[in-house]
């Protein structure tokens, strides 16, 4: 931020030819030192950069200019800014959807009567709610999700309209004769 004022304070005149998409207006003159401290500090607002040109004598911003400066500024960070993070809002509504997933608690390094208990924890959501439960279970098998969903659905009292999960690790391959059981080598066909 110092040495962001510090640009400010050896502001020169500006020599470049502004283009159509930029045309010149009253921080023309500054802008190519307000570009250099918005690249050098991304998050610096447009109030900060204002208020500190306003404070040079040499230069006279009014009141009404301020909102020049924040477009131009929202529109170099449109185009010439560091790439923001994509977020994709989710909306949730009540009893639409359930989600679960396993999680490992190997590293906890929970203990039975001394013995290690290396063991998954089956994870079941109402988004919505946030309502939850849970159990243990071995593998991250069809088997353990079917009894942990069947459990919660117990629990919960009624099912939601749609069940969510992530991949299992005992993928389904299609054969010509029904499905194997990667892990396990079970056939699905009577031959």
């Amino acid at each position: 931020m110092d040495s962001c004022l510090a640009t400010i304070d050896s502001l020169g005149q500006y020599s470049g030819n502004p283009s159509r998409s930029d045309p010149p207006g009253p921080f023309a003159r500054v802008w190519p030192k307000i570009e250099a401290m918005l690249e050098q500090v991304p998050g610096l607002e447009a109030v900060t950069i204002f208020e500190a040109l306003r404070g040079r004598a040499e230069l006279s911003f009014s009141d009404g200019q301020l909102c020049t400066l924040q477009r131009r500024i929202r529109r170099w960070r449109a185009s010439k800014g560091p790439e923001r993070k994509v977020i994709f809002a989710q909306e949730h509504r009540p009893e639409e959807y359930a989600q679960n997933d396993f999680t490992s608690m190997n590293e906890l390094g929970v203990g039975l009567g001394g013995e290690r208990f290396d063991h998954l924890f089956l994870h079941f959501v109402l988004p919505y709610s946030n309502w939850e439960t849970g159990g243990i279970c071995f593998s991250e098998s069809f088997e353990a999700l079917i009894g942990g969903f069947q459990a919660a659905l117990w629990e919960l009292g009624k099912a939601p309209k749609l069940h969510r999960t992530d991949n299992l690790q005992t993928r389904l391959i299609s054969l010509g004769c029904g499905y194997l059981r990667e892990k396990e080598g079970l056939c699905g066909c009577s031959n």
